[in-house]
């Protein structure tokens, strides 16, 4: 898809790549079991509808000690984050995008 902006329409202006970026957030979000991401100061919370095992252990794995899963009634993957990382950064790294 950016590829096709690019093409018909140049450099994509940073506004739009924002925009794709979080729309690739929430579909890899759901597609495991993310339904609601907030930030507190110092952390991510991404609450989980069901803990798949293999994509939640990718996620914490990736994250090299800055990810905790709690597994209570209301399961969510908190990870640490820096007080001055933006938002949108924090979560392309936890996507991998």
């Amino acid at each position: 898809m950016i590829d096709e902006f690019v093409d018909r329409y140049g450099d994509i202006p940073s506004s739009v790549m924002g925009l794709i970026d979080i729309a690739l957030i929430r579909n890899k979000a759901a597609a495991i079991g993310i339904y609601e991401i907030r930030q507190s100061e110092s952390s991510i919370l991404m609450y989980l509808t069901d803990i798949r095992r293999e994509e939640v252990a990718e996620i914490i794995g990736r994250m090299k000690g800055k990810a905790l899963l709690s597994a209570g009634a209301k399961p969510y993957i908190a990870v640490r984050t820096e007080k001055s990382a933006k938002p949108l950064s924090s979560l392309k790294e936890i996507f991998s995008l």
